[in-house]
């Protein structure tokens, strides 16, 4: 907390080292030790800095970007002296389409000063215009892709998702019947675990796999957030799964960002996000699934046997 006071002091000479903070103290769930919501505790992080929560969390998004982006002695020296924030952030979005091999120079030339804010806004409009159906078609295809690629995946690693299940439990993978009643949740595929004798469903887990979403972000959001509210009633567990976070799938990085902390905010613990491998290829480690925020075990959903029914 010190650090952090620290920190809001010196805010807007380095909105870097305020952001980073910020985005380590809500991942690390450290809010909690003074405030009873993420969001109460942004806007105090927010005031007291002089800057408005819309802001700072878009400075975090940035914050994030870049750390990926640059190596380890780049980025320390990017804390003692930040670059320009609205530069920053246009480059985030011109990294939304297909990179190019310039894409990096783009990148290196605002944090060394040459570029200008106008001049990496022209590159961005310029981009947004190529943006064509051919490139739609592209997306449809690599969506169906990632959608057998990563129920394959789970399938394969299933105890990272379902943890130990238990030795008189069986597990099956099952496409959900839209024909039910309850075809209105449409998962894309259950994990049912049944009692081995008595095939007694004892839990069921949904996993919705989703790749790229050319909404609005802030409607997009909500209507996943609608969605994983309702299967919460139903499920023991849900986990929404994305393209693991490299160049194909960086413009939707602040809709990741953007989701995790409102089901932070929501207490919605039953909600997980996780990045799964879009292609079979590169090594073990790339295959590992990378975990935005946790899917905790509800051992109770309220409406569970309505669905029991009809499995």
């Amino acid at each position: 907390m010190l650090l952090l006071l620290t920190l809001l002091a010196e805010s807007e000479k380095n909105w870097l080292n305020l952001a980073s903070r910020c985005s380590k103290e809500l991942t690390t769930g450290k809010w909690r030790d003074t405030h009873t919501t993420a969001n109460d505790w942004l806007a105090h992080i927010a005031n007291q800095a002089n800057t408005t929560v819309n802001t700072l969390k878009r400075q975090m998004r940035v914050a994030e970007f870049l750390q990926a982006e640059v190596n380890g002695n780049c980025w320390n020296s990017l804390l003692q002296s930040p670059p320009s924030f609205p530069s920053l952030e246009l480059v985030q979005r011109l990294l939304r389409y297909d990179r190019k091999d310039e894409d990096k120079k783009i990148l290196n030339d605002v944090l060394a000063g040459n570029l200008t804010f106008r001049e990496v806004r022209a590159l961005l409009n310029a981009r947004s215009v190529l943006a064509t159906a051919g490139g739609r078609r592209l997306i449809a295809m690599r969506s169906k892709q990632f959608e057998v690629m990563a129920s394959d995946q789970l399938k394969q690693q299933q105890s990272i998702f379902l943890g130990g299940v238990p030795a008189d439990t069986q597990v099956a993978f099952e496409e959900f019947r839209n024909s039910l009643p309850l075809g209105f949740l449409r998962p894309d595929v259950l994990a049912v675990g049944r009692k081995k004798q008595s095939k007694a469903v004892s839990f069921i887990s949904a996993f919705e796999i989703q790749f790229l979403n050319s909404e609005d972000k802030r409607q997009g959001v909500a209507r996943t957030l609608q969605k994983a509210a309702l299967m919460e009633k139903f499920f023991n567990q849900i986990w929404f799964l994305f393209p693991a976070a490299d160049d194909t799938s960086s413009h939707m990085e602040e809709y990741y960002h953007e989701l995790a902390m409102r089901l932070i905010e929501l207490d919605m613990d039953s909600v997980g996000l996780v990045h799964m491998p879009e292609s079979k290829e590169g090594d073990e480690d790339d295959k590992t699934p990378v975990f935005r925020k946790i899917s905790q075990f509800n051992a109770s959903p309220k409406s569970q046997k309505a669905l029991v029914n009809y499995l």
